[in-house]
């Protein structure tokens, strides 16, 4: 008896030691899961929960934008020079590469095109100038046989009584080479100046004096200079062998030049046409 209450007392040890008394206090608070809110931890598929299927709202699309109207094409009449020219050349370049009956017809109709505008453009001007004469050289440069004479008289009158009433205040001065055969023809001409007009010409050989040469920088022979007396101012009249008309035009306008009775841009102009329609000074 007394070893069956031992035993007994050592069981119930045993489970006091294990399994300490619970105490009256309320039981700890499990935390909720962080992952789960409002006690979610018993839904879902483990919980024989059906899950259901979230429908995806349709996207629309947003409708596509109406489509331009192609613009027709520019009316060739209308277009600027340049959109013309190049309109003109890409269609000709079509015709040659694939000369069609129908690439044909749209060059040639561009062509007629061209031909037309040409031709308004010429009429206009040419109504224009009729009605504003004060813009017409006809005056002083005609067309004319009758007038053409009429002009070559005057302007070598001008330049015969030019060369003559400057005698007095310029001096040539040629340049030349006795073994020189230009010089040789260019001496028979200045003969014929001296006799004409009464000037008395400065010879220079350059063999005996070659330092003129490096003063004057005269490059080659024959060579003729004008001098005007009242400045010491010079320039070239000829180079090389020049005729008697070449001689005298051209010391016409170093004459008029050097005795400032023109300017750079009227130099080759006469005297008759200065203020004129002719004068690119005039303004």
């Amino acid at each position: 008896m007394k070893y069956l209450i031992s035993i007994l007392l050592s069981i119930f040890y045993v489970f006091a030691v294990v399994y300490p008394a619970v105490s009256k206090e309320e039981p700890p608070v499990v935390p909720v899961h962080s992952g789960y809110e409002n006690n979610d931890i018993k839904k879902g598929w483990y919980w024989y929960e059906i899950m259901k299927e979230k429908k995806e709202e349709p996207v629309v699309e947003p409708a596509p934008a109406p489509s331009a109207s192609p613009s027709p094409p520019a009316d060739p009449w209308k277009m600027s020079v340049e959109e013309f020219k190049e309109l003109l050349e890409k269609t000709k370049n079509t015709a040659v590469a694939n000369p069609t009956i129908e690439n044909m017809q749209k060059y040639i109709e561009l062509q007629d095109i061209t031909r037309k505008k040409a031709l308004a453009f010429a009429n206009v001007y040419q109504m224009f100038m009729q009605t504003h004469p004060e813009y017409s050289v006809a005056s002083t440069v005609p067309i004319s046989n009758p007038g053409i004479d009429a002009m070559h008289s005057i302007r070598a009158n001008e330049v015969e009584s030019t060369i003559s009433a400057s005698m007095d205040d310029f001096a040539l001065v040629y340049f030349h080479k006795p073994d020189c055969r230009f010089c040789g023809a260019q001496n028979g001409i200045l003969k014929y100046f001296i006799d004409k007009y009464g000037w008395n010409i400065k010879v220079v050989d350059l063999y005996e004096d070659p330092g003129a040469a490096q003063r004057f920088n005269v490059m080659t022979v024959p060579y003729i200079l004008a001098v005007y007396r009242a400045t010491g101012d010079y320039m070239p009249v000829t180079v090389g062998v020049a005729s008697l008309n070449e001689l005298e035009q051209k010391l016409y306008m170093a004459i008029r030049y050097l005795k400032g009775e023109v300017t750079p841009s009227q130099f080759s102009i006469y005297n008759y046409d200065l203020g004129g329609p002719g004068d690119p000074d005039k303004r």
